[in-house]
Formats: C-alpha cells, sequence, structure tokens
C-alpha cells in the first residue's frame, strides 16, 4: 500500500482554519500594530515589539496556508474548493501582514 500526503476525512476545524486562519492573523496585527505605534511614539526604543508581533502574525497566517495546502491534495473535491479558498486566503494575508509591518521602519520618534 503506497502512503500519501492525502487526507482522507478532514475535520471542519481544519477547514475553518484554513480559510479563517489568515484573516485572524491579519486583524491581530493590524489590531496589535495600531495599538503598539502610541507606545513606540513615546519609547522608540521599544520598536522592536512591532518587529514582533509583525513576525508572529505571519507564522499564524503561514500555519493557515500549510493546513490549506494539505486541503488541497484531498480526494474529496468540496474539501479541495475550501483548501484553494485557504491558500488564497492566507497568501492576501501574508502580503497585508507584510506590507503593514514595513511601515514601521518609518516610524519616527513624536514630537
Amino acid at each position: 500500500m503506497e502512503q500519501t500526503d492525502a487526507v482522507e476525512t478532514p475535520s471542519v476545524v481544519a477547514g475553518w482554519f484554513a480559510v479563517v486562519g489568515g484573516i485572524a492573523a491579519w486583524m491581530a496585527h493590524l489590531t496589535a500594530e495600531a495599538s503598539l505605534v502610541g507606545l513606540v511614539c513615546q519609547h522608540p526604543d521599544l520598536k522592536w515589539t512591532m518587529h514582533v508581533a509583525t513576525a508572529a502574525c505571519v507564522l499564524g497566517a503561514l500555519a493557515a496556508l500549510a493546513v490549506s495546502m494539505r486541503l488541497v491534495r484531498t480526494p474529496s473535491a468540496p474539501w479541495q474548493f475550501v483548501g484553494w479558498l485557504g491558500v488564497i486566503s492566507s497568501l492576501i494575508n501574508v502580503l497585508l501582514i507584510v506590507l503593514e509591518g514595513s511601515y514601521v521602519i518609518f516610524i519616527r520618534p513624536c514630537g
């Protein structure tokens, strides 16, 4: 018997995480960055916390992408659809998180 990476019957939790995991990571990043900008404005030496938030949220979105890629390889067409939806969603959200995280470079101490 040949062993493959295909999942026979994925869980509903995996399907939900594949589709909304990247979105949740992006929303968490957006909230964290908005919350930290005032603190970093007053204490510029804490700018690293914004980089940590970006890295953690990118990892969360990449985890959702990994689950999505696994769902794409299932033999069931509905699960493949959920997997491709998750792939598209996760890739877009990784790009959004990285784009938002790049603005940290331009933060200057407040006036």
